[in-house]
């Protein structure tokens, strides 16, 4: 495509569509053209716009650097003030359950003796029971022996008596019998 100027234009048109038509297109071009670049002018930014925007963006990257290291070092103190406080706390609980360690030991090391006094005045009770139970049944075995002796006795003394008896019984009876055979 090939360039030509507004006074070429205007004379080409002015052949074609008349004088004055000419001049309003010619005009209206003018004027499309002059708010274009304006409006181009407007967008593009100047040198001045370059250094003052370098300028603001350097201060910015500053502010920020500056932001940053604060928080960096706020966070670091946060972390150290952390670390120390359950450093802390972790002692203090580490006192408490040794502490609470040691005072159970006591409570059932105590428990412990308690219970073995406790069983071992329950067993001499029981070894002084069992032995008094031991002494009653041996006295009650010895006497229910010796009135078991005695009923023995009783009986053996009634048992040779009825067999006396019988028997003195049994020679009269055979010795009738036998009378009574030879008186025959």
């Amino acid at each position: 495509m090939h360039t030509i100027s507004v006074t070429q234009l205007y004379e080409q048109l002015t052949k074609g569509m008349g004088k004055e038509t000419a001049e309003n297109l010619c005009s209206y071009i003018n004027g499309k053209i002059k708010e274009e670049l304006e409006d181009q002018t407007k967008i593009l930014a100047t040198k001045k716009d370059i250094d003052d925007l370098r300028l603001a963006t350097k201060a910015d990257i500053a502010d920020l650097r500056l932001a940053i290291e604060t928080l960096r070092s706020d966070t670091k103190a946060d972390i150290d003030n952390l670390r120390l406080s359950t450093k802390v706390d972790l002692d203090n609980l580490k006192s408490s359950t040794k502490a609470d360690i040691d005072n159970l030991r006591l409570s059932t090391k105590a428990d412990l003796d308690n219970l073995k006094s406790s069983t071992k005045a329950d067993i001499d009770n029981l070894r002084l029971s069992t032995k008094a139970d031991l002494d009653n049944l041996k006295s009650s075995t010895k006497t229910d022996i010796n009135d078991l002796r005695v009923k023995m006795s009783d009986t053996k003394a009634e048992t040779i008596r009825w067999m006396f008896i019988f028997w003195v019984g049994q020679v009269a009876a055979t010795f009738g019998l036998l009378l009574m055979f030879l008186k025959r």
